[in-house]
């Protein structure tokens, strides 16, 4: 009965829509975090290039015998840019994380409401379509969440 009704509300397509948004937001999520380390990644290297000529150039006059001369100002100015880069892009990221988390949070809140007499994990059993479990009376399938009586034998389900 409270499935009828829920489907004549539209609670239940409420609630999938909602869910998959919330699905778009985590992929969302994903991929700007995925993009922001990304970049990350892509600046630690440039660093590492940076200490690779600065270690090479040391070397070479080394090997070549003469003075080494510790003034490389050009690398060390693009690493502590490039260090500062990163400081930013895992700013980013953490806000990245945040907002969506915080947004991720209101929405599922939302959903609670569509559903709130079933758990999280019913919730998305619901919503997926999985939500099969037996009447423990007359061994009948009914959905999770959904059904408050068993439609076989009338037994109140939990």
């Amino acid at each position: 009965m409270a499935n009828i009704f829920d489907n004549l509300l539209g609670k239940n397509n409420d609630a999938k829509k909602l869910q998959k948004e919330i699905e778009g937001m985590e992929l969302k999520k994903q991929s700007l975090i995925s993009a922001v380390q990304n970049e990350i990644r892509s600046a630690q290297q440039k660093i590492d290039y940076e200490f690779q000529q600065i270690g090479l150039k040391i070397y070479t006059n080394y090997k070549d015998k003469e003075q080494i001369n510790f003034n490389q100002t050009e690398h060390f100015g693009e690493i502590d840019d490039l260090s500062n880069l990163i400081a930013e892009k895992e700013a980013k990221m953490n806000d990245i994380v945040r907002r969506y988390d915080d947004e991720i949070g209101m929405l599922r809140t939302h959903l609670s409401t569509l559903m709130p007499h079933v758990s999280n994990q019913v919730q998305q059993n619901v919503l997926s379509g999985n939500a099969q479990a037996v009447c423990a009376n007359c061994k009948k399938p009914y959905a999770l969440g959904v059904d408050l009586f068993c439609m076989g034998c009338g037994q109140k389900l939990n």
